[in-house]
C-alpha cells in the first residue's frame, strides 16, 4: 500500500489506504506481507496470478478481435447504418481500456511493482489516468447509445430513417466525447507524481487540494457514470426491445403463422442485445463489489483480513470486465449473420485473391461458362427459326396439293 507522509491526518490516512486497495491507479505500493496471515499471503499470491497469467490472454483476444471489428465495420457494405459507427468507436474505446489499464496491471504485477506506466513521468501519471477513465466511461456510453438506437428502430421505424443515419450516429459520438473529455480533464491539474524517496518511490496521486474530491466524491461520480446509469438504462432498454420482439412476433404467427423473422433489423437487434448483456454480465459483479466497498470504507470497517479479500475479488471482477472489453467480438460472430457473413467473405476472399492460379481458373471458367450459355441461346432460336420455316413450308405444300387436285377433278 502506499505510505502517505505522516504529516497527514489519521483519517486521510486511512482513506488514502482504503482508496489504494481500491483503484488500480495510485502507484507504486510498499507491502509488508511479513505480518499477514498464511491466509492473506495465498490470496495475495492468487491474485498477482490471475493479473499476470489471465491478462495476457485478454489483450491478444481483445487486439484480434477489436481490430477485425474495425476493419469489417469500414467495409462498404457495412459502414452505410448507424449500428456500425457506434461499434467501430466501441471496439476502439475497448481497445484503449486494455492497453491502459488492463496493461498497466499486468506489467505492474509481472515486475512486482517495480515497474509502473504511471510513474515514469509527471506528463503520462495525468495522461495515463485521463486516457483510461475517459475510455472507461466511452466504452459505456456507446453501447447506451446503440442500444437507445435499436430502441428508435424497433418503436419508431419511421422516425428511424431521420434519426438513425451515419451522420446523427457521428454527431451523437462527438457529443459523448466533448462530454467525457469534459468529465476527465480534471486529472490534469487534480494528479500529480509524488516523490518520497529512497525505497518508498513513486505515487501517481492527488494533490492534497483534491484529497476530499478524490477520496469522497470521485469514486461515487465514477460509479453511477461508469456503472449506475448505464446499467440501469440498458437494462431498461433491453426489457422494451424483447417486449417489443416478442409481440412483433406474437403479431407475425396469428396472421402469418410464421414462427422466423430472418430480417436484417432482427438480426442486428439480436446482436446488440447480446452485446447488452454480456455487457451487464460483465460489469455487474464489480459494480456490487464497489457498493459493498463503499459501505465498509463509509462505516470503517478495515481489517487486514477483510482487505486481502477485497484486493482478490476485485482482480477477480475487475478481469471480468476487462473480459468484456475483449469478447464483443466473439458476440458478434454469434449472434450476428451479417456479421458472420462479411468475415467469411473477408477471409475467403482475400485468400482468393492471393491465389492467382484459383482466380485465374475462375474467371477462366466463368467466360468459358458465358460463351456456352450465348451459344446455347443462339442454336436454340436458329431451331426454333428453322421449324417455324419448315412448319410455313409444309403448311404451304399441302395448300398447293389440295388446290391442284381440285383443279384436276
Amino acid at each position: 500500500m502506499e505510505i502517505p507522509e505522516s504529516s497527514e491526518p489519521t483519517q486521510i490516512t486511512n482513506k488514502v489506504q482504503y482508496n489504494n486497495a481500491w483503484h488500480n491507479s495510485n502507484g507504486t505500493m510498499v507491502q509488508n506481507i511479513t505480518d499477514e496471515e498464511p491466509s492473506q499471503i495465498y490470496e495475495r499470491q492468487v491474485e498477482v496470478a490471475l493479473w499476470i497469467y489471465i491478462s495476457p490472454v485478454l489483450i491478444i483476444l481483445g487486439t484480434i478481435g477489436n481490430g477485425l471489428t474495425i476493419l469489417l465495420l469500414q467495409r462498404k457494405k457495412m459502414r452505410s447504418s448507424s449500428w456500425s459507427q457506434y461499434l467501430t468507436a466501441l471496439a476502439v474505446a475497448d481497445l484503449t481500456v486494455l492497453y491502459t489499464g488492463l496493461l498497466g496491471e499486468w506489467i505492474r504485477n509481472l515486475t512486482h511493482n517495480n515497474v509502473d506506466v504511471q510513474t515514469l513521468s509527471n506528463p503520462g501519471c495525468k495522461m495515463y489516468l485521463f486516457m483510461m477513465y475517459a475510455s472507461i466511461h466511452s466504452s459505456a456510453w456507446i453501447l447506451v447509445a446503440v442500444t437507445l438506437d435499436r430502441v428508435i428502430f424497433v418503436y419508431f421505424p419511421i422516425r428511424a430513417k431521420y434519426l438513425c443515419t451515419v451522420r446523427m450516429a457521428k454527431y451523437c459520438l462527438l457529443g459523448m466525447l466533448v462530454a467525457i473529455v469534459a468529465l476527465n480533464v480534471h486529472f490534469f491539474w487534480t494528479f500529480h507524481l509524488k516523490h518520497y524517496g529512497g525505497l518508498l518511490g513513486s505515487t501517481c496521486y492527488a494533490k492534497e487540494d483534491y484529497y476530499d474530491f478524490w477520496l469522497d466524491t470521485w469514486p461515487m461520480l465514477d460509479s453511477f457514470v461508469a456503472s449506475y446509469f448505464p446499467f440501469l438504462i440498458m437494462l431498461i432498454s433491453n426489457i422494451l426491445i424483447i417486449g417489443r420482439l416478442l409481440y412483433a412476433r406474437h403479431q407475425r404467427i396469428a396472421m402469418t403463422g410464421a414462427t422466423q423473422n430472418s430480417t436484417s433489423m432482427t438480426q442486428v437487434t439480436v446482436m446488440l442485445l447480446t452485446v447488452n448483456f454480456v455487457f451487464l454480465f460483465c460489469t455487474a459483479p464489480i459494480v456490487l463489489l464497489l457498493q459493498v466497498f463503499i459501505n465498509d470504507n463509509a462505516t470503517g470497517a478495515v481489517n487486514e483480513s477483510s482487505d486481502a479479500q477485497l484486493s482478490l475479488a476485485r482482480a477477480a471482477l475487475t478481469l471480468l470486465q476487462y473480459t468484456n472489453n475483449s469478447t464483443n467480438f466473439i458476440c458478434y460472430c454469434i449472434s450476428g449473420p451479417r456479421f458472420r457473413k462479411e468475415l467469411v467473405y473477408v477471409l475467403c476472399g482475400h485468400r482468393e485473391r492471393n491465389n492467382p492460379s484459383i482466380s485465374q481458373g475462375n474467371s477462366h471458367h466463368t467466360v468459358n461458362d458465358g460463351k456456352r450459355n450465348r451459344l446455347s441461346r443462339k442454336l436454340t432460336m436458329t431451331e426454333f427459326l428453322r421449324n417455324s420455316t419448315k412448319g410455313r413450308r409444309s403448311n404451304g405444300n399441302t395448300a398447293y396439293a389440295k388446290v391442284e387436285s381440285a383443279s384436276s377433278v
